[in-house]
């Protein structure tokens, strides 16, 4: 409905959520957090935040070989921020509306040129997320961000 005003950025918190069906009866499925994002832990404090989206959220395999969890293994803890099919302008809303909630070191936001371009024209589009282009970030402010 173009009148309504909200505009999901994750999904169901706390909730068993069937990700795909990769192979005939072979399903990939993680428990959210208390956000709906992919993560099996509710913890306030990181290492590493990262944003993306479907390299980020893990699609179509298991939670413990997604990225956040691979990285996990040498010994940082990792939040998951990720949503498949999002594009910068989203991954953004979700950095803007989430990072606050978190204390965080490095922030690591995924970018893929195959797709992040086109996601972008599409998105830019959206009167909601263009309000996150024209709102000052104070925390935003106080990162030194660097890209690599």
């Amino acid at each position: 409905d173009k009148d309504l005003n909200l505009l999901p950025l994750s999904g169901v918190s706390n909730s068993r959520t069937i990700f795909c069906s990769e192979t005939k009866g072979k399903f990939h499925e993680y428990r959210s957090d208390e956000h709906g994002f992919n993560n099996n832990n509710n913890d306030k404090s990181f290492d590493i935040l990262m944003i993306g989206d479907s390299y980020v959220h893990g699609l179509c395999i298991d939670q413990e070989f997604n990225l956040p969890s691979s990285i996990s293994k040498l010994k940082f803890k990792v939040k998951n921020l990720g949503i498949m099919a999002n594009g910068p302008l989203f991954e953004y809303a979700i950095f803007r509306e989430y990072s606050n909630i978190y204390d965080f070191k490095i922030l690591v936001w995924l970018f893929n040129p195959d797709n992040d371009f086109y996601d972008f024209s599409n998105e830019i589009q959206n009167p909601i997320l263009q309000k996150y282009l024209t709102k000052q970030n104070k925390k935003l402010n106080n990162y030194n961000l660097k890209t690599i």
